[in-house]
């Protein structure tokens, strides 16, 4: 959990390495803080200072100042496992989202649609313009208690009564509008919207109409640039939860409740496959048609599993699947190596007997 663990990166090293791991726990407002380096462990007790039992400064801040520290009984032990067993789990290499990155085009775009809000807004309270129009007169009571005679002024959302001003002439009354070319606002406003998502690699929700293949249509919409950005993603995963089972093997060594004669003991990072569940089942008809063209062409259901990304856990599929696939591809080989079992096999292209006739 980010509000109570957190790591502290080095810049001393180019590939700002990992050197302190902190954990902290607040019980009765006292923190308990854990921090572990490679090869020590610093137990601290972080009390708030008092003035008459009230408590100083504001809760949130964690400031020296505002707090009593004392070094705990495990204070500078060493760290038995020789390594930071706070792991850090991140999606992006940066350490932030992928719309922080386009706050200021968000913002860019937010201020356009209050800009055309404000046009619809202007545009529908309209000033009214008159010529050659005597507005009605009405007499009213000054608050000093005198009749006084005034205008009666048009207002918005209601009736206007005019009368003609002389014989003759022609009266007119409209509003005073601002022409907005709202289809050239909205498109500019849709296409930075379009690349805000499309620098975020979100791929489109509709459907486009066209002769276009599979392969095209994924690339057009961004469902293939998706797929390849969750990908490299899943593998920045991969590396986290590598590091917990680093830090667990180390553990389980170090643990003086598990036997010398446990297996546990001869296991190695590289025996340990992290499962990420992640849905794979984009674009399945594509993926489906792949794995069978691989398993008629005599791949191993483990080659072509782990080549086509369709399923989330390989190695269950492989378990409940292996032994139906096995016979599928025997009746495969069997009927390619037995001309009898393939009729008409030396026949090089179809005619018309082989069309299906009802009666």
């Amino acid at each position: 959990d980010p509000r109570w663990a957190f790591v502290v990166h080095s810049t001393a090293y180019h590939d700002k390495r990992v050197v302190l791991g902190v954990t902290l726990t607040m019980v009765d407002k006292d923190y308990y803080i854990t921090a572990y380096t490679k090869d020590r462990r610093y137990d601290i007790k972080a009390t708030k200072k008092t003035d008459n039992n009230k408590v100083v400064g504001v809760e949130s801040d964690f400031i020296k100042t505002n707090y009593d520290f004392e070094a705990m009984e495990h204070f500078g032990e060493k760290n038995p496992l020789e390594i930071i067993p706070i792991i850090e789990w991140y999606w992006e290499p940066e350490r932030v989202g992928v719309f922080e990155n386009q706050i200021n085009e968000l913002d860019n775009i937010n201020l356009m649609a209050s800009d055309i809000s404000n046009g619809f807004e202007q545009n529908i309270q309209s000033l009214w313009w008159t010529n050659n129009v005597d507005f009605e007169k009405e007499i009213i009571k000054d608050a000093e208690g005198n009749e006084v005679e005034i205008t009666k002024k048009p207002k918005n959302g209601e009736w206007i009564h005019t009368k003609t001003a002389r014989e003759g002439s022609n009266p007119s009354i409209q509003p005073l509008v601002m022409d907005y070319h709202i289809s050239e606002m909205s498109k500019t406003y849709y296409e930075q919207r379009s690349l805000v998502l499309q620098k975020c690699h979100v791929p489109q929700r509709s459907e486009t109409s066209g002769g276009s293949s599979g392969v095209a249509m994924d690339a057009a919409s961004g469902w293939a640039d998706a797929e390849s950005i969750a990908s490299s993603r899943e593998e920045i995963v991969k590396g986290c939860q590598t590091d917990e089972i680093r830090v667990v093997l180390k553990a389980i060594k170090e643990s003086p409740k598990i036997t010398p004669d446990n297996p546990l003991h001869s296991l190695h990072t590289n025996e340990v496959q992290p499962a990420i569940r992640r849905p794979k089942n984009f674009d399945l008809a594509t993926k489906a048609n792949s794995i069978t063209t691989l398993l008629s062409h005599g791949f191993s259901l483990e080659d072509c599993i782990s080549n086509v990304p369709l399923f989330a856990d390989a190695t269950q599929v492989i378990q409940r699947s292996g032994e139906g696939v096995k016979k599928y591809q025997e009746t495969i080989f069997n009927q390619a190596n037995d001309p009898e079992a393939a009729p008409n096999a030396d026949r090089t292209m179809q005619d018309l007997s082989d069309q299906t006739i009802s009666v």
